[in-house]
């Protein structure tokens, strides 16, 4: 499970709403409870669901262009859950890595150029600390074994992290999340952190208009390759798969 620090922080200081609650509010969408059992109204939720895709004129019109528009290079994921980046592999071979790297960046310079919290205006965490909390509790009473990690991200996103004073924020999370997974530490949670400075991250950006691929370890600032994720899944199942950790540190 990617802990991703952008997951966890609010563009408004105000009081967090009780995560406990918000979580058993939102089970009522799914096939199951937050305890297990078969949530009773989850055929009426998918009935709903397809009576306003066909009814609302909107949803209706963007499922035919869901349908119509999809393609090799449409954007997609596999059986196993990975997102294969076929769309982001023909943007390159169009424009060059250059053009994604530059469509990202101005996407994220736009969104964090504002202040970003990770406590609300009494201290506490953002909620999604005790989302986090609630699900290894679940996992744990069920003998789930968790890997928690970190993402890596190019040094052109850290870098705009830092231009805009977003750092001590995310310290205080990593901290937050150290905290959190010591206390309940256990054979049946690893946490790793690949979001360390590393070589792969500083990997230069060709200039624009160069057509020469993909990076060897970033499709942009904030998605990292296959490669590199294969790197990652080496290094936290070295123990059972005696493959070399070549990447990333285990923080217990």
């Amino acid at each position: 499970l990617s802990l991703d620090f952008t997951d966890f922080i609010s563009s408004e200081q105000q009081q967090q709403t009780d995560a406990s609650s918000t979580a058993e509010l939102s089970s009522g969408e799914f096939r199951f409870t937050t305890s297990g059992e078969r949530n009773p109204g989850y055929r009426w939720v998918v009935l709903r669901d397809y009576f306003k895709s066909l009814f609302s004129l909107d949803a209706l019109v963007a499922s035919v262009k869901t349908i119509v528009l999809q393609s090799r290079n449409s954007a997609d994921r596999d059986a196993a859950g990975f997102n294969p980046a076929r769309d982001f592999a023909a943007a390159v071979g169009v424009e060059g890595p250059h053009a994604l790297f530059a469509q990202k960046m101005a996407s994220l310079e736009a969104k964090y150029s504002r202040p970003w919290y990770f406590r609300d205006a009494q201290g506490q965490p953002n909620r999604a600390v005790g989302e986090l909390n609630a699900f290894l509790d679940t996992a744990a009473a069920k003998g789930i074994e968790v890997y928690l990690f970190t993402n890596p991200f190019h040094d052109s996103f850290w870098e705009l992290l830092r231009n805009q004073g977003h750092m001590p924020a995310y310290d205080d999370w990593m901290q937050e999340m150290e905290n959190l997974l010591r206390k309940r530490r256990s054979g049946t949670v690893e946490f790793w952190d690949f979001s360390q400075d590393s070589a792969y991250i500083h990997e230069p950006v060709p200039a624009a208009g160069v057509r020469s691929g993909p990076l060897q370890w970033f499709w942009e600032p904030a998605h990292y390759r296959q490669e590199l994720g294969d790197l990652m899944v080496d290094a936290m199942l070295s123990d059972t798969c005696a493959t070399e950790i070549a990447f990333g540190r285990r923080v217990f």
